[in-house]
């Protein structure tokens, strides 16, 4: 197994509030180096608290961040289209942002702009310099671990249970500004947590009072065309938990879209007790099940009511994941699922385990020790309670 076993006990900080504007609030958590804030208000009114909120930070990130994209360009960009490639060396990752920005723009749902608006507003930075960065995830995606659980792969034996785990690297900057960002739309819309990092608007990684969360990881695999004109996916992701009820409307959203890049996109559904696993793309949309995914043994069995995709290039021949899956089977459980990110040794940008069963976000972000970042799945983990995260009349103050 490439990782070990976490022994650390997964917790349950008390929020402490040290920051509040007019409709947001943040909050520290003791014992971890996460940021928890509350947001209320119309999109534009979000982002003002936010940029508000954690302006030190987003100063102070936003040109680190270009630096370090400059400086690792190759590397980040392996990935992508050869003229993409071609464009970034011959005129930069500022143009390449910027490019991206101006085909992404007419695609882009209106309160997407009120938020960069808001905060460019209160954070002092220039709303053109966020909107490029924040546009990051577009080109560069991640490698990460879904894992969708319900009936009876799980211990609760009806709930749903997923792990979205982030692998990204421990040398980014962002790593020094971990979030959790609840958004309650008073404009329409559902409250909703998206695990991310100063400033860095989309979703990647959360959950809705709706009862919908959703996990992403790149694509690799994927050979046919590729398309930079559409709706951002971080975009598209976060939509799904501000807006859509259940596996349905989230499907439609997908199918409507101009899609980008390609990725594998996970969407849990809590009230019908359902997780899908699709190949996103420009061209395509395959739909995942327990029944149709393309198994692949001994490296990748069929479980009933439980899908899943490990951090490696699919279809990955690597037995871990596997084996972890036939070792929790039937008894998977938010403890259990910890211990498959720690033993898999993936997520360590962030992880996350999505407890529907007992109303429940379990985290970990890294942590510094000795001198040098621990990943996430190594780290602490903590639990925080949805019906806090959520309830619009607790933002404002701790429990």
């Amino acid at each position: 197994m490439p990782g070990a076993p976490n022994d650390f006990p997964i917790t349950s900080p008390t929020p402490k509030l040290v920051g509040s504007v007019s409709g947001g609030s943040r909050y520290s958590m003791a014992g971890t180096n996460i940021s928890v804030l509350h947001l209320r208000g119309s999109a534009f009114e979000m982002g003002q608290q936010y940029g508000s909120l954690m302006r030190e930070e987003i100063d102070q990130l936003w040109p680190e961040m270009l630096n370090f994209i400059s400086a690792h360009a190759k590397d980040i960009f392996s990935d992508l289209p050869a003229d993409m490639r071609e464009f970034i060396e011959k005129y930069g990752v500022p143009a390449a942002l910027q490019l991206t920005l101006d085909v992404t723009s007419p695609f882009t749902p209106r309160h997407w702009f009120d938020l960069m608006d808001g905060m460019s507003n209160t954070s002092g930075v220039n709303v053109t310099d966020i909107h490029r960065l924040i546009l990051f995830p577009e080109l560069v995606k991640a490698s990460c671990t879904n894992i969708g659980a319900w009936g009876a792969a799980t211990a609760a034996g009806t709930e749903l249970l997923a792990l979205r785990a982030l692998d990204f690297g421990l040398d980014l900057p962002l790593i020094k500004f971990p979030v959790l960002v609840n958004f309650h739309p008073t404009d329409g819309g559902a409250s909703h947590s998206v695990l991310s990092w100063a400033g860095v608007l989309g979703a990647v990684t959360g959950m809705s009072s709706s009862g919908m969360a959703v996990t992403e990881k790149v694509w690799r695999a994927y050979d046919e065309e590729q398309n930079i004109a559409g709706y951002p996916f971080h975009f598209l992701m976060q939509d799904i938990l501000w807006n859509d009820v259940d596996t349905d409307q989230a499907l439609s959203r997908v199918a409507s879209a101009n899609r980008t890049c390609a990725i594998w996109l996970g969407i849990a559904d809590r009230d019908n007790d359902q997780f899908r696993l699709l190949h996103y793309s420009y061209r395509r949309v395959d739909v995942y099940n327990p029944k149709n995914f393309p198994v692949y043994p001994p490296y990748h069995d069929r479980f009933q009511d439980l899908v899943f995709v490990d951090k490696h290039v699919q279809p990955s021949h690597h037995m871990c994941l596997n084996e972890l899956m036939h070792q929790y089977w039937g008894n998977l459980d938010a403890p259990g699922a910890v211990q498959v990110s720690a033993v898999h040794g993936t997520g360590d940008l962030h992880a996350a385990v999505y407890d529907y069963a007992n109303d429940q976000m379990v985290i970990s972000v890294p942590t510094f020790v000795d001198g040098s970042w621990r990943p996430a799945h190594a780290s602490p983990w903590f639990s925080m309670d949805t019906k806090w995260l959520w309830d619009p009349s607790n933002a404002g103050r701790a429990d």
